[in-house]
């Protein structure tokens, strides 16, 4: 499923532009959607020739001006918008939208194609999502609504307010969960961010944390429970301790001397859990994760 970016959230005024905090407000909530789209590489955003006509067409709007590539932003903006790109063609008329978009830039042919390309999206019954600039945010549960009276199907994208709500979006077991020791690190960890961002509202990690061999071996190939993983060794890393020694983590000390400890994954009657050594220098050590019905001695 591909996206739509409201043409605000694309092109500013030249007055907006010329206001410092306001140029700086627009290109990190423009950066901050297409980074996180590439990162996790989520979808292609719909667009015409006709508007590419007005991307480049003169005089431009910024941040397409030429000049406007000596921000380091805007050339990564460039880089980013240009390579998910995805053609679609539009029709001759254009639909409605409820509640109105705001229109905060100056060629205003620009909203006509827009909805001329959405008018195709309703024509070919296709579902999106919907990226907007701060002015056209909505708030919670809100949604916009497209229409034409040619046609009795509407269109109801999924609403993106902000990047951060692309998390909601990402399959983290799919793209994360490893399925072999080489990508282990760098997969796993990306994948236990995206959980701690999504669930956790990005609270910050009180451990630093390693993965013994014995801890990848134990993961990889796992059919089951992936995502429960992620979320209590999360968890885990943001509670303290008296917090992770309650429901749903129990977490507990299993054997004082060499600081092995234990926390729950998931709970009776598949009792999934996870053995960590916790170091002097306050690094969790992952040891080994013991799956359904596998041997885990003292477990109450």
């Amino acid at each position: 499923m591909n996206t739509l970016f409201d043409p605000s959230l694309l092109f500013i005024a030249d007055n907006d532009w010329l206001d410092e905090e306001k140029q700086d407000d627009f290109l990190a909530h423009l950066l901050n959607h297409l980074a996180c789209i590439d990162e996790y590489d989520i979808c292609k955003i719909w667009w015409t020739d006709e508007l590419q006509t007005i991307l480049v067409s003169n005089p431009n709007m910024h941040p397409w001006y030429g000049k406007d590539l000596s921000n380091p932003l805007v050339a990564t903006i460039y880089k980013l918008f240009y390579t998910r790109l995805e053609l679609i063609e539009a029709l001759d008329t254009i639909c409605q939208i409820t509640p109105p978009l705001s229109i905060t830039y100056t060629n205003e042919n620009t909203h006509t194609h827009f909805l001329q390309l959405v008018h195709s999206l309703i024509n070919q019954e296709v579902a999106c999502y919907f990226c907007v600039g701060i002015s056209n945010q909505l708030k919670p549960l809100k949604r916009y609504t497209f229409s034409c009276d040619c046609h009795t199907n509407t269109l109801i994208p999924t609403l993106l307010n902000n990047a951060k709500e692309w998390l909601t979006y990402v399959d983290v077991v799919e793209q994360f969960f490893p399925a072999s020791l080489t990508d282990f690190e760098e997969k796993f960890a990306k994948g236990m961010e995206v959980i701690k961002q999504r669930a956790f509202e990005d609270k910050p990690y009180l451990y630093s944390f390693t993965f013994t061999n014995n801890f990848k071996r134990s993961i990889v190939n796992r059919r089951t429970f992936k995502e429960e993983i992620f979320t209590a060794m999360v968890r885990k890393l943001v509670a303290t301790a008296a917090e992770a020694s309650r429901n749903p983590l129990q977490d507990e000390c299993i054997d004082a001397k060499q600081k092995e400890y234990r926390f729950r994954v998931t709970q009776r009657p598949h009792s999934t859990r996870i053995h960590y050594k916790l170091n002097d220098d306050n690094t969790i050590e992952f040891l080994r994760y013991y799956g359904e019905g596998e041997h885990d001695d003292g477990l109450r």
